[in-house]
């Protein structure tokens, strides 16, 4: 039997899901290690059961041997951390391919990014057989020379298609819903959402995700926590909700701290799900994901910091005056995108299991 492993330092989400769907397409089994501590923004119950849990902590050479593993595939930048001397071992017997969905970067220091970003790009390059990034921007960020795939952060099928019967009609909306959904991390951009609620009471905002304990940081949250046109949702299941969620929101709200430099070249999947649906996007100005709204009309950016909520409240309510929704085209157009990309990765893998058994 020729298996294939996934390390993950967090619980497994929507786009590691999909990943281990297509892996094992390929292996015979997959065999999975994640951080069960982490990404606590969505319920997993909906995959108990469905693939083989390795222990993080207990993680050896040994183990990885006994289960005759062809193929290591590694998420997240804490993983390169806690198993380097690990994966160190195994690089030069066992392909080992690296997600980047994100970039350590997220300091507003510019001498520690400069150094992260060194040792980071040194470990990926040493380690890695090839990467999977969900932005071109990563590439050029990372100066990567060696096999690199683009893989973006759609959703599977199944929820590609029922994004796709989201009813999304030109129309104006004497009580628009803004939604966030995700993990809750960048609070002056989730400040920033609630201070314009608390100004435009006709406007609804839901927000699902977590740790809702996060929110208890923002110095005026018992204001907003009371006010009948916001509702605050805890950590939500994606597969069983994420419709739901859609066919709420007249636009989704994608605005994070463009001071870092992981958010100002990160593709969330946000932007995938919104095109899907049809729902326009607010999201940060001056990030590469701006710029791809703004080319392709999927939306608006604005200021993401409250020290410019003027400008922000300005052009939130120029959207939500006449919301136009994303062009059926385009949806169509990005749904089968996000086919053709699987079977991209299909054969980004195939690649390495052929390299190995050479």
């Amino acid at each position: 039997m020729k298996n294939a492993l996934i390390i993950s330092d967090h619980n497994l989400d929507p786009r590691l899901r999909l990943k281990l769907s297509m892996l094992n397409e390929l292996f015979d089994e997959t065999f999975v290690v994640e951080d069960f501590e982490r990404a606590p923004y969505f319920k997993n119950e909906s995959e108990e059961g469905r693939y083989v849990n390795l222990p993080y902590h207990r993680l050896t050479l040994k183990l990885i041997e006994e289960k005759n593993i062809q193929l290591v595939y590694v998420s997240g930048a804490k993983i390169l951390i806690d198993k380097f001397r690990l994966l160190a071992k195994i690089r030069k017997k066992i392909p080992i391919v690296i997600e980047i969905p994100d970039l350590p970067l997220r300091r507003n220091n510019i001498l520690s990014n400069i150094l992260v970003k060194f040792i980071f790009r040194k470990v990926v390059k040493y380690l890695s057989s090839g990467i999977v990034v969900t932005s071109e921007a990563f590439l050029h960020s990372l100066n990567y020379k060696s096999k690199a795939l683009v893989f973006y952060n759609y959703p599977n099928k199944t929820v590609a298609q029922s994004l796709l019967d989201v009813a999304a009609t030109e129309r104006e909306v004497s009580s628009p819903v803004i939604v966030f959904y995700g993990a809750i991390r960048y609070l002056q951009q989730i400040e920033l959402l609630l201070m314009y609620a608390k100004r435009n009471p006709s406007v609804r905002v839901k927000i699902f995700g977590g740790p809702i304990q996060q929110l208890e940081n923002i110095s005026e949250i018992e204001s907003y926590r009371h006010l009948s046109n916001i509702d605050i949702n805890g950590p939500y299941n994606y597969e069983q909700d994420i419709i739901n969620i859609m066919n709420d929101a007249s636009v989704v709200y994608s605005v994070y701290d463009s001071k870092q430099v992981n958010v100002r070249l990160a593709l969330p999947n946000k932007l995938y799900e919104s095109v899907l649906s049809g729902k326009p996007l607010i999201v940060s100005d001056n990030t590469y994901l701006s710029n791809i709204v703004e080319k392709n009309r999927l939306g608006i950016s604005v200021p993401s910091q409250v020290s410019n909520y003027d400008e922000f409240e300005r052009k939130v309510s120029l959207l939500l005056g006449k919301i136009s929704p994303i062009e059926s085209k385009i949806r169509h157009d990005w749904f089968q995108e996000s086919e053709q990309q699987k079977d991209n990765f299909i054969e980004f893998l195939k690649y390495y299991e052929k390299e190995h058994h050479a």
